[in-house]
């Protein structure tokens, strides 16, 4: 853009200056003449030590712009690394904390350089023109600078790249404006060229530096020089992290972690200050080397856990899936075959998992040590959440089941259950994701105060969730175990059905002969099922007999069998409804049996079109049975009872009802004690035990249950006529027990 001359001042002789002049071409282009007037308005603002003077600015009379500044003797960085390589670790880091001192300064009032790099680092060159081992620096070239409290009018704007490419900030590279952190990425990028003697990235075009800048991961310091110590490589990668919010919130931060690498300096004014803080910040910094040292290793162990936790998560979630599909049977040779087709399904995205991890965070101490710490808490909540669940489980099963709530808490199958293959994970990452979420939000909170009023309540809803999750599997146990017992109580019905002699079919009398002489047609023959076909049909259940059903339609041994193996699914009953009808149809004695009796009454309290179908049964097709077993059900079903209940009063069903029966809801029915006293005669004569059970809680009181805290004694309801009750009731108890006998 122009040239720098070495100036005399016209007046004082002795005293002399660097003129910077604008060439022609530049000081006809206002957008150039106005950055000319941003670098001298910017140097000329700050006043340090470490940053170049600026005295003067203006314009001669033929149109040549000039900037007056100080005049320097020395080297710039870049020629100092060209002519001596890598530096030292002390003098890097001197260089560094100069121009730290300098940034500082200029962003105390709000201005940003923007273009940091080794060639606007100038090295001072003492009397004899060399320049020394530890120099004094000044910080050069504020061509690009801006203020933060004038963004409107500034000159460089969003999306136009400025800087050098292999110096600026992944932000700068993508065109964005970036902040005092650009800067901050800037001193970490000289510090590393400073000790490797080579630029971050290099490529052979400047796209391509500005994608590595953008996406790749400078190469690790101590690679390229194994003197560097770890803990320095850490604050050069911190400085340097891709994005703006991983760096160092400021440069007097950056400064206090560079000070622990430097022998004792003379204090200034401030002397006190400056050594606590360099004190503080070396104890940090030897906090660091310590996790440093294992952070790796570390890494790969919670990496191989995780690992571990998945697979072992993922098999054992396959004896939970049996749950929903029914057992699940691998041979060997299927298994090998799938875990090989994993294996080859995920080797690629493995590999390519793999190399960006080694890329981006393995070669990265700073995201290693990170990583490290973010995984930790999270981890160690989920496999502490895991291992208290086990626990608790089963000192609940073992314990608590023994005297509250057994029906909950069981010994058998307790964990082996298979549904806790899903809710124990579940517990885990549950208790992991909201441990991260806290780390997350407890890291972005200013102060300890509100770390720990965001941190409490994140710890009670980690052990609300677990509890919540864990109470919905002991319900989901609890419901599948009643299923399994149902299914096995169906089997055993099923197995004491197949035992029991069949009923045998009545034999119709004989008519009488009419008195027309041709003989009747004889009726057509039904066609039974061999004992063979039937044995062979039964280990298959519904599969094997559904279509024997349809060879033998009218066969009740078959359709006996059937309607059992249909209720023996959880999700069959209305197909054993429709087979019970069918059955009833062709052989009416079996509404006698007991198998089917239980059968209905489980049907009918199961919800759905089974319930419709067996109390249809029961209000007709199986006559004076099905009056009992809606009685029975309203007496113990409560979702069944309104249903019964209204069935009951109907006159159909009423007129299929036995006396005994008809006698026992007369008496439940009763408007009150008067009306009960007229029954008894009719409850002596024909009732059984219901209408003795019903009589009975009539005339006898009870211990506790009434007053203010349902402690006192109840008095009978029918108190006046409890001696005539109980005498009917004794004389119907007399007459069971006779009958038994």
């Amino acid at each position: 853009m122009g040239r720098v001359y070495r100036a005399r001042h016209t007046r004082i002789t002795q005293k002399l200056f660097a003129l910077k002049v604008l060439h022609p071409e530049y000081a006809r282009d206002a957008q150039q003449l106005a950055r000319f007037q941003r670098e001298a308005e910017a140097a000329a603002t700050i006043s340090h030590p470490n940053v170049v003077g600026v005295f003067d600015v203006g314009r001669t009379e033929d149109g040549y712009s000039y900037l007056a500044c100080e005049l320097l003797s020395g080297s710039d960085l870049d020629h100092h690394l060209e002519k001596h390589g890598q530096l030292e670790v002390s003098a890097a880091v001197g260089i560094t904390l100069q121009v730290c001192e300098a940034l500082e300064a200029a962003h105390d009032l709000n201005v940003v350089h923007r273009d940091l790099k080794p060639q606007n680092v100038f090295l001072l060159a003492e009397a004899n023109g060399a320049v020394p081992m530890h120099p004094r620096v000044k910080v050069v070239d504020f061509g690009l600078s801006r203020f933060l409290d004038k963004s409107d009018a500034q000159l460089t704007k969003t999306g136009v790249v400025m800087g050098t490419p292999a110096f600026m900030a992944p932000e700068q590279a993508t065109g964005q404006r970036g902040d005092h952190r650009v800067d901050i990425y800037g001193i970490g990028a000289i510090l590393y060229a400073s000790l490797t003697g080579k630029p971050p990235f290099e490529a052979d075009t400047v796209p391509a530096t500005l994608l590595a800048v953008m996406i790749e991961e400078a190469e690790r310091p101590r690679k390229l020089n194994p003197k560097v110590p770890e803990t320095l490589e850490l604050v050069i990668q911190r400085a340097m992290a891709k994005k703006p919010e991983e760096r160092y919130p400021s440069v007097r931060e950056l400064k206090s972690a560079l000070e622990a690498f430097v022998g004792p300096l003379p204090p200034p004014a401030s002397g006190p200050q400056r050594q606590v803080t360099r004190m503080t910040s070396a104890l940090h910094l030897e906090g660091d080397a310590y996790e440093l040292k294992t952070s790796r290793p570390r890494l790969l162990l919670m990496i191989l856990v995780l690992f571990l936790l998945g697979v072992a998560m993922l098999t054992a979630a396959i004896s939970g899936l049996e749950l929903f599909v029914g057992p699940i049977d691998f041979t060997k040779s299927e298994v090998v075959l799938v875990l090989l087709g994993i294996a080859g399904t995920l080797a690629m995205p493995a590999g390519i998992l793999v190399r960006h991890f080694r890329r981006t965070i393995w070669s990265n101490s700073a995201k290693v040590l990170d990583l490290v710490r973010a995984l930790r808490e999270p981890l160690l909540s989920a496999v502490l959440a895991y291992g208290a669940s086990v626990i608790a489980l089963r000192f609940a099963d073992d314990f608590v089941g023994r005297v509250w709530m057994s029906e909950t808490f069981v010994r058998s199958p307790g964990l082996a259950w298979p549904g806790f293959s899903w809710i124990l994970p579940i517990v885990a990452l549950v208790a992991g994701g909201i441990a991260h979420l806290k780390r997350k939000w407890s890291e972005a909170a200013p102060s300890a105060v509100r770390r720990t009023l965001v941190g409490a309540p994140l710890r009670a809803l980690m052990l609300l969730s677990v509890l919540v999750v864990l109470l919905f599997g002991l319900n989901w146990r609890r419901s599948d175990l009643e299923r399994l017992a149902l299914e096995r109580e169906a089997e055993t019905l099923a197995e004491a059905v197949s035992s029991a002699p069949t009923p045998s079919t009545p034999t119709a009398p004989k008519a009488a002969a009419p008195p027309a002489t041709a003989p009747p047609p004889a009726p057509e023959p039904i066609r039974r099922a061999t004992d063979d076909e039937l044995a062979a049909a039964v280990p298959s259940g519904v599969d094997g007999l559904l279509p024997l059903s349809e060879k033998y339609p009218k066969d009740p041994r078959v359709l006996e069998r059937l309607l059992v193996s249909f209720a023996s699914r959880a999700t069959g009953y209305a197909d054993a409804m429709s087979v019970a009808k069918r059955l009833i149809a062709v052989a009416p004695e079996y509404t006698k049996s007991e198998a089917l009796g239980h059968i209905v009454r489980r049907a009918a309290e199961t919800p759905g079109n089974a319930a419709n179908l067996a109390f249809e049964l029961m209000s007709g097709p199986l006559g004076s049975v099905g009056p009992d077993l809606l009685y029975q059900l309203s007496l113990s079903d409560a979702k069944g009872d309104g249903r019964a209940r209204k069935l009951l009063g109907g006159p159909d069903v009423q007129a299929l009802a036995s006396p005994a029966l008809r006698v026992a809801l007369d008496v439940r029915s009763a408007s009150g004690c008067e009306a009960v006293a007229v029954l008894l005669p009719r409850a002596r004569a024909l009732g059984d035990q219901r209408t003795a059970a019903l009589l009975a809680g009539l005339a006898q009181g009870t211990k506790s249950g009434c007053g203010k805290w349902k402690r006192s004694p109840c008095v009978a309801q029918c108190k006046d006529q409890s001696k005539e009750i109980l005498d009917v009731v004794r004389t119907i108890q007399l007459r069971g027990k006779a009958t038994e006998l």
